[in-house]
C-alpha cells in the first residue's frame, strides 16, 4: 500500500468514544473497538449527531495519543460536523487540527479484514520509512459509499505526520 500526502484544514468530528491501546485490541477479552462500533451502529448513532457536513460518511478518529503507537488513545466513531456543532448528551466533540497526512486506501475486500491489514500495512510503512515520523495529532479513518457491500469494502486511513 503506497500513501498519498494531502493537507487538510481542521476537522470536527461528534460521537461515541472509547480509550484503548494497541495492545489491548490485540486481545480480544480486553478489546474495545468492535463492541464501539457494533453499540455505534445499533443504537443508530449516526442518526442522533445534528450538523453533519457529510451525510452518508462516518469516521473512526484516533485522538489523545498517550505518546505514540504503544500507547493509549482515544477513538471515536463518529460523523464529520460543522464547527460550531455541540454533542448531544452520551456524545463526544473532537478536533483534529489541519495537518498533512499519507493517506492508506485498502485493497477492496471484506470488513472488518480490510481495516485491521490497513493497520498493519501503516506500521509496516512507518517502520521502513523511519524518516517520516507520525505526529501523533489526530488520525482517522474514511468509511463513505465504498463500505456499502462489506464484504468488497474499500477504506482511506489517514495518518497525520510532522
Amino acid at each position: 500500500m503506497t500513501p498519498k500526502k494531502v493537507t487538510q484544514d481542521a476537522h470536527t468530528f461528534i460521537g461515541i468514544q472509547a480509550r484503548t491501546s494497541n495492545a489491548n485490541e490485540m486481545q480480544p477479552e480486553l478489546a474495545k473497538i468492535p463492541q464501539l462500533w457494533a453499540n455505534f451502529f445499533k443504537e443508530g448513532i449516526s442518526a442522533s449527531i445534528s450538523n453533519k457536513v457529510e451525510e452518508q460518511s462516518c469516521y473512526g478518529i484516533y485522538s489523545d495519543y498517550e505518546n505514540d503507537v504503544n500507547g493509549l488513545y482515544t477513538l471515536t466513531v463518529g460523523a464529520k460536523v460543522a464547527d460550531n456543532a455541540t454533542p448531544t448528551e452520551g456524545l463526544h466533540k473532537v478536533q483534529v487540527p489541519a495537518t498533512t497526512y499519507l493517506v492508506f486506501t485498502t485493497p477492496q475486500g471484506a470488513m472488518p479484514d480490510i481495516v485491521i491489514q490497513g493497520w498493519k500495512d501503516v506500521w509496516q510503512y512507518f517502520e521502513t520509512h523511519p524518516e517520516i515520523k507520525r505526529s501523533y495529532t489526530g488520525d482517522f479513518e474514511l468509511y463513505d459509499e465504498r463500505v456499502k457491500h462489506p464484504q468488497e469494502a474499500i477504506i482511506d486511513i489517514y495518518i497525520a505526520i510532522q
